[in-house]
């Protein structure tokens, strides 16, 4: 990754049974360099790498790969740096009824934008492109941001592909304040600016697994997941250079909202402690 460009590897399919792994550089959108700074993160899916979410020292920005189809004997990008269109910002007419064309996905609000930092983010790979009838499901971004308000407590969002920003935008909701009867509990959504971390504690790494209770129940249908584990940890030294792995474990749920009729993830601190390291 550099400042105003990440590249990644992309799979090209031909009429053989042949495939040939390409990296793809792209520009970041000047408008998000320019007003948030050089980018400082950057993570795509692991599995199928439908999305490529990066962030500079505030906000952050997605480029939507789910509508690619590369060929190997037409590959589309020849450019040492391939600049697609910005979705609802520099996309013509002509960009946006080409399927196969990368997109980029801006915050809906610069104000909102330029009032947090991404720590750190993992993307929830939900399931295969077409693995699911009628479409798969929407990848989901989970991050660790601060405020930059002077507030300490750091806080777990999550977005998807779509739609970046708070209010509805935001998806996750502690399991704690959902209550059944009233759907989203006694307030908004966006009241809920995602679920605060455990006093004091720092983000160096996240990971994410599918639950091992959705494949002992069977409930996982065309590779899809609706639950998640996450783990979020950082490295501490103590005085007497005793050093210490502290964690948090999240257990996540999709869960389809009628209120506002889109799914909504529920999540809840299941665990946390400490390993010290020898």
């Amino acid at each position: 990754m550099q400042h105003d460009s990440v590249t990644f590897p992309a799979v090209s399919k031909s009429n053989t049974i042949d495939t040939t792994i390409h990296w793809v550089e792209y520009r970041i959108p000047p408008s998000y360099i320019s007003i948030n700074g050089p980018c400082r993160l950057a993570v795509i899916g692991k599995d199928c790498g439908k999305s490529v979410a990066v962030a500079s020292s505030r906000g952050l920005c997605i480029l939507d790969l789910s509508r690619m189809v590369h060929r190997q004997n037409n590959f589309p990008f020849k450019n040492d740096r391939n600049e697609p269109c910005v979705e609802g910002l520099v996309c013509n007419e002509s960009e946006l009824n080409v399927t196969s064309l990368p997109r980029w996905k801006l915050f809906n609000s610069i104000r909102g934008e330029r009032n947090f930092q991404v720590v750190g983010m993992v993307w929830w790979a939900r399931g295969a492109v077409g693995s699911a009838k009628g479409g798969s499901p929407d990848d989901l971004l989970l991050a660790v941001i601060k405020f930059l308000n002077g507030e300490p407590t750091q806080h777990l969002v999550c977005w998807s592909r779509k739609h970046l920003g708070f209010g509805q935008d935001q998806l996750l909701l502690d399991a704690s304040d959902f209550m059944q009867e009233n759907d989203l509990g006694d307030g908004d959504i966006g009241s809920r600016p995602g679920i605060p971390l455990p006093s004091g504690f720092r983000v160096d790494s996240m990971s994410i697994i599918q639950d091992p209770s959705e494949t002992n129940r069977g409930s996982v249908k065309h590779g899809e997941s609706n639950r998640a584990i996450l783990l979020c940890s950082h490295t501490t030294c103590k005085p007497g250079g005793n050093s210490l792995v502290l964690y948090s474990v999240f257990q996540l749920q999709t869960k389809l909202s009628p209120r506002i009729k889109a799914e909504i993830v529920l999540g809840r601190l299941a665990l946390k402690g400490n390993i010290p390291l020898v």
